[in-house]
């Protein structure tokens, strides 16, 4: 398993650049620029999400991915300002082995929680602090058997 870590902000990695031709596309059918410091990508990805002191993980689906953060919904609401680990589990669509993913661990800040709609859970918006990408197929890696420290590069 390979673990790739970092201390730079996800922005640097993720760069805004390779998708500087994306605009979203609004109600009326135009094209329309995003007015955010950075573009969101609408992926509904797996997100486990732990809580200082919690024994378990709660498990969620992001709505969207940014160089700075994510937006993702659990069925139950954090607190503002709520430090938070974070498993974003990617399909790498390498193989014909659903398993075979790749996961971006970080560290993040809740910056907003809201009710994402009946019966949906809550929305919470969060900005990633620190993150490393660990490779690897989650059978063999589940997200409470993977390593629990960001070491800095």
């Amino acid at each position: 398993m390979g673990v790739v870590t970092g201390n730079m902000t996800f922005a640097a990695q993720l760069s805004t650049d390779a998708f500087a031709g994306i605009r979203r596309v609004g109600e009326d059918g135009h094209a329309q620029s995003e007015r955010r410091r950075s573009l969101r990508l609408p992926l509904q990805w797996c997100a486990y999400v732990s809580r200082a002191g919690a024994t378990h993980p709660l498990r969620g689906k992001t709505k969207n991915l940014s160089s700075h953060g994510f937006y993702c919904v659990l069925n139950e609401c954090l607190t503002l300002g709520e430090r938070i680990s974070c498993d974003l589990v990617v399909p790498t669509h390498i193989s014909r082995n659903f398993d075979d993913v790749l996961l971006i661990r970080c560290q993040a800040w809740v910056l907003r929680a809201e009710p994402a709609g009946v019966g949906e859970g809550y929305g919470l918006a969060c900005r990633i602090e620190d993150y490393c990408l660990i490779n690897g197929a989650a059978g063999d890696a589940p997200p409470s058997a993977l390593p629990t420290t960001v070491e800095s590069v």
